[in-house]
């Protein structure tokens, strides 16, 4: 089926003709049920969806058959889509092509399945190993901004998920990054922070940047902004003040819009501490990675050892390795809810001069829509492109 759709890649490619190849792919899994198709999330335009039972397989081990298997040399990966990216069959232009987007047929966070195939197949390998196992992170140049190319971990007998990993604050903003931990033979951790390829989020900075006595904080460049007339501070309700645009917009395909939320490009203080929290620095790694299994490969080197290797996109350690900016979003997050007597508590509660504005550590990708400023020797100013 996949040869005969091979025809459409100079035109359109038809959604029915996917469906049908799934259906034929698919016939047992979707007849127990561990693949199914969410046609309430298909009436409109020319996306497929489907829902995975991840106790079956993992969505991004299902992506990977579609692109091998299902469609072959006519589709690719895009991370846009959704927390484990999308598939698009035929030719890569709008309207051309059909997406396909999985869904979990449970509810679980997509970060928290990639951290789970990372500690599962990870688990896998070193089992019943009681010398342990040498794991090489090995990079496949996919995020040239991350520079270092391999971090190897030798002696790993267990992989461990990291819990509640706690809440900054003005007086200790530095908390645990890793999502999990290499167990070394003889004691000892290493600590590993685990990124998906289209993340677009360092981390939460409200509960302590807005206010924070120890460096130029939140508030600080709010109002600075609003001097300049870069942003404008609105009272809202209850209180609140929301950031407003000055004069500045965005072309979007349905007009020009107002941006809504403003950017300030972190100094090296910052980004080390939403990036490396308290414990990555300690022999610790960043890696980024949507995984899915094939990425684990044991394998046997010249000299007779055994290298678990993990194919990643990008490794970081240190921070002169990460060579881009991390950036501080001020986002409106909505008024006060009001359910009955109850007034909800706003993001950003501890900012004085606007609450109900969340600060978030993000990337360059997902500050581009927004008023960008940058601090320059103790006065801020704002800039046109990223």
């Amino acid at each position: 089926m996949a040869e005969l759709l091979s025809g459409y890649m100079e035109s359109s490619m038809p959604k029915e003709k996917v469906v049908e190849t799934i259906e034929d792919f698919f016939k047992t899994e979707i007849a127990n049920k561990q693949i199914t198709f969410d046609y309430d999330n298909m009436k409109k335009g020319n996306k497929i969806s489907l829902f995975v039972d991840e106790k079956w397989k993992y969505r991004v081990d299902v992506q990977q058959i579609l692109l091998r298997d299902v469609f072959p040399n006519i589709s690719k990966r895009v991370t846009t889509g959704g927390s484990t990216g999308s598939v698009r069959v035929g030719q890569d232009s709008p309207q051309r092509y059909v997406p396909i987007f999985l869904r979990p047929a449970g509810r679980a966070s997509g970060g928290i399945n990639n951290e789970k195939i990372f500690i599962n197949r990870i688990n896998d390998f070193v089992k019943n190993l009681p010398d342990g196992l040498a794991i090489e992170f090995i990079t496949n140049n996919k995020s040239p901004t991350w520079t270092r190319k391999k971090f190897r971990v030798d002696g790993v007998i267990e992989c461990e998920g990291v819990g509640q990993k706690g809440t900054p604050t003005s007086a200790n903003p530095r908390v645990k990054k890793s999502d999990a931990d290499l167990i070394i033979k003889g004691g000892g951790t290493v600590s590993i922070s685990i990124k998906q390829d289209n993340a677009d989020f360092w981390g939460g900075m409200e509960s302590w940047f807005h206010t924070t006595k120890n460096m130029k904080n939140g508030d600080d460049y709010v109002s600075q902004a609003e001097a300049l007339e870069i942003v404008r501070i609105v009272p809202i309700t209850q209180g609140i003040n929301h950031l407003a645009p000055g004069k500045n917009t965005i072309a979007t395909p349905g007009g020009t819009k107002d941006k809504k939320n403003m950017s300030l490009l972190a100094n090296d203080t910052i980004k080390d501490i939403v990036v490396f929290g308290n414990d990555i620095h300690k022999g610790g790694a960043i890696i980024k990675k949507t995984f899915n299994s094939d990425d684990f490969v044991l394998k046997d080197r010249d000299n007779g050892e055994q290298v678990l290797e993990i194919n990643c996109d990008g490794i970081v350690t240190k921070l002169n390795e990460l060579n881009e900016g991390v950036w501080v979003m001020f986002q409106n997050t909505g008024d006060l809810s009001v359910k009955g007597d109850v007034i909800g508590t706003p993001r950003g509660k501890n900012s004085k001069v606007a609450p109900g504005v969340r600060a978030i550590a993000v990337t360059g990708k997902r500050a581009k829509t927004t008023i960008l400023i940058k601090d320059k020797l103790g006065s801020i100013e704002q800039l046109i492109r990223i």
